[in-house]
C-alpha cells in the first residue's frame, strides 16, 4: 500500500524540505474523502520529517482543535512543521477572525509551516474574504484507478476482477480496497462476497435508515433497485401522493446526500439513491 498517493507524497515532501528560515513557509493542504489515505499519507510525511535534523514535526489531531492556540502551542528550537489531520474541524469551529490569527502566525520568516488534511474543499478556503483564501497549495487524493487496483491486487495475490466487482458498491479508496480484500479472502464466490459485505455494513445502514423520517424511508424503499432512477411522476404513482407532498422531502434528501437527481433540464430528472451500498442493503 506504500505506493498509493505516491505523487502527492513526493510533491508535499519536496515542498516542505525546500523551505528555509529566511522566508514564510507555504502551507500545504491534502484533500480527500473518507478512506482516501489522508491520515496514512500525513503519518508518512511526519516520519520523513522526523528522520531529518533541521525540522521539528508536530502531530495534531484536528478533532481536538478548538482554537488557533491549540495548533500553535509549544516552542521548539528548530523550525516546526505542524501536521494537522482533519483540519476541517478547526475551520468549522472557529470564526474567520480567529483563522486570521493562525494565518498571521504562519506568515513570519521562522514561523511554523502548516501541512493539513481535509475531507473536502470548504467555503472557509474558497470565499474571497476568508482568512485562508488562496492560502494553501492544494493536493487532491484521487480515487484509485483500475490500473492501481490491478497492481494492488497483484501485490495482495488476489483476483482483481473480484475486487473491482466489490468496489462497484464502495468508494474506490485504499480503505475500501483493504475491506474488499478481507471479504474476498473469506468467500469463494461473488454472491457470497456480496452477502458478507451486506452483513458487515448492516448495522451502519440500519442506524441511518432508522433515523430517517417515515416519508424519507418510504422514498428510499421505492428507489431501491431502480438503477435508472425514477422520475417524479413515477414516485407519485408508487407512493400514491402528489408532487407537492413529495418534493420537499426530495429536496431535503438531496441536501443530505441520500439521493441524487440526474437531469438534462431543471424541470425534470430521475432520482436515485446516491450510495450504491445503501441501495444494495435496502434490496
Amino acid at each position: 500500500m506504500m505506493t498509493i498517493n505516491e505523487s502527492v507524497y513526493t510533491a508535499v515532501l519536496k515542498g516542505i524540505l525546500k523551505e528555509t528560515k529566511n522566508r514564510a513557509g507555504q502551507p500545504q493542504l491534502i484533500v480527500g474523502g473518507d478512506g482516501s489515505g489522508k491520515s496514512f499519507l500525513l503519518h508518512r510525511l511526519y516520519d520523513a520529517v522526523a528522520s531529518g535534523e533541521t525540522l521539528e514535526p508536530t502531530w495534531i489531531d484536528g478533532r481536538t482543535v478548538f482554537s488557533s492556540a491549540d495548533i500553535l502551542r509549544g516552542k521548539y528550537e528548530r523550525r516546526r512543521i505542524l501536521f494537522v489531520d482533519d483540519f476541517q474541524y478547526y475551520l468549522r469551529r472557529t470564526t474567520n477572525s480567529e483563522q486570521f490569527v493562525l494565518r498571521g502566525a504562519l506568515s513570519g520568516e521562522k514561523a511554523p509551516i502548516l501541512v493539513a488534511s481535509v475531507n473536502a474543499v470548504m467555503p472557509q478556503l474558497t470565499n474571497y474574504e476568508s482568512a485562508f483564501f488562496e492560502g494553501f497549495r492544494i493536493h487532491y487524493l484521487k480515487p484509485l484507478s483500475e490500473e492501481e487496483i490491478h497492481h494492488l491486487a497483484e501485490q495482495a495475490c488476489l483476483p482483481h476482477e473480484r475486487i473491482i466487482f466489490l468496489l462497484k458498491y464502495l468508494p474506490k479508496t485504499p480503505w475500501s480496497f483493504l475491506f474488499a480484500c478481507e471479504i474476498i479472502k473469506e468467500t469463494g464466490s461473488d454472491s457470497a462476497a456480496i452477502d458478507l459485505l451486506v452483513q458487515r455494513v448492516s448495522p451502519l445502514y440500519q442506524y441511518k435508515f432508522r433515523n430517517l423520517l417515515p416519508q424519507q424511508q418510504r422514498i428510499m424503499c421505492f428507489l431501491s433497485g431502480e438503477t435508472e432512477g425514477l422520475r417524479l411522476s413515477g414516485l407519485r404513482k408508487k407512493t400514491g401522493q402528489n408532487a407537492g407532498n413529495i418534493s420537499p422531502y426530495l429536496t431535503q434528501m438531496i441536501e443530505m446526500g441520500l439521493i441524487i437527481k440526474e437531469s438534462k433540464s431543471a424541470r425534470d430528472g430521475c432520482y436515485r439513491i446516491a450510495d450504491p451500498l445503501f441501495d444494495l442493503w435496502l434490496q
